[in-house]
């Protein structure tokens, strides 16, 4: 889901046309930001609070600012 940003004077604009990919038994902690055109491989855990701004391989955990390995 994109929900693009908010400008001070309450306009909304598209935040990207880019796709965000999560595939299946994913756990995406609260709080998490993931840029657009990145996939978050299949079994992956993202810690709450991270942000996400490449591509996660299969069967990992990432955290933080931006998530690592």
């Amino acid at each position: 889901m994109n929900h693009g940003r908010i400008d001070v004077s309450g306009e909304r604009t598209p935040a990207s046309s880019g796709v965000i990919h999560i595939k299946q038994k994913v756990w995406i902690g609260a709080g998490v930001i993931v840029f657009a055109d990145v996939t978050i491989g299949e079994g992956t855990i993202v810690a709450a609070g991270s942000v996400v701004t490449k591509s996660v391989e299969p069967y990992t955990l990432v955290a933080g600012v931006p998530a690592k390995f």
